[in-house]
């Protein structure tokens, strides 16, 4: 992204992809009334990521909050990522063997 200022008047763009939920709450950020009121008034109206709407510089609306919080933590905390060779194959031990008697 440091050679972007390259594609200027190229007639390429560049697109960054986002999951369709930070893209869905982006436009409608962006669609809000509060930001088309202020575009019309001439302010700074920005769009950041993941999907907050700042005027003038303040944060106005946010719509995940709690996004950055989520992020910094190990999401994978509970789950075995661990699979034996049983579970890959989708077999157990016993299955298609004759259970022994004791």
């Amino acid at each position: 992204m440091r050679k972007v200022y390259l594609l200027k008047n190229s007639g390429f763009r560049i697109n960054i992809q986002q999951p369709k939920e930070i893209s869905t709450a982006r436009s409608a950020l962006y669609k809000s009334t509060e930001a088309m009121d202020d575009r019309s008034k001439r302010r700074n109206v920005q769009v950041r990521y993941p999907a907050r709407l700042f005027i003038d510089g303040r944060c106005v609306k946010d719509m995940f909050p709690d996004w950055f919080n989520v992020l910094g933590t190990n999401r994978l905390v509970g789950f075995n990522t661990k699979l034996t060779k049983e579970e890959v194959l989708g077999t157990s031990q016993n299955q298609g063997r004759i259970p022994m008697r004791q």
